[in-house]
């Protein structure tokens, strides 16, 4: 699930990816990695409504349609991610993971009002937050452990080391929880 959402389009400082371009990368990541274990994947973007729906499938083709979409996802307006994560909780059916790559502007009762409607379903879910100022970060940190959400936040538990122009795009080197 990416927001695709007016906030997350914000122009970066010079040399640095947008929200939204580091969501689609590490979504793109997920992405192959789930896919090189024969597993299924999907994708939602989500503004001011459903922008993109890919459902869940295999194989090669329909990862480079995924990412593709991911190139220049589609979305506008937003504010009500919480509310439209809840509405579109079906379309992911039971018994999967779930990453949701949000800059967390939304109201965290709600944001995390779906994380748990998604526990329900036997979705494991995980969110990895934008870079925050740290009154909303804590905010929504304590929302997280309340629910009990996995919560990977840009500049601690992973950040963007290095971005370059490369063949087809850029190549960005990304430092996660196991390291670079």
């Amino acid at each position: 699930l990416v927001d695709t959402s007016e906030s997350m389009r914000v122009p970066p400082p010079a040399g640095l990816p947008s929200k939204l371009e580091l969501a689609c990368v590490i979504a793109g990541a997920i992405a192959v990695l789930a896919e090189g274990q024969q597993d299924a994947v999907g994708l939602l973007c989500l503004g001011d409504r459903l922008e993109e729906c890919i459902p869940a499938r295999q194989g090669k083709a329909h990862l480079h349609l995924l990412l593709q979409h991911l190139g220049g996802p589609r979305g506008k307006g937003g504010g009500n991610l919480g509310q439209l994560v809840q509405e579109e909780s079906a379309r992911l059916g039971t018994r999967g993971v779930v990453f949701l790559l949000t800059d967390g502007l939304d109201s965290p009762d709600d944001l995390f009002a779906a994380l748990q409607q998604l526990r329900v379903r036997e979705q494991d879910a995980t969110v990895i937050l934008a870079q925050q100022p740290v009154d909303a970060a804590q905010v929504l940190l304590k929302k997280a452990v309340e629910v009990d959400a996995t919560v990977a936040r840009e500049g601690l538990e992973f950040g963007v080391d290095a971005r370059e122009v490369a063949v087809g795009g850029q190549l960005v080197t990304l430092r996660g929880l196991g390291g670079e």
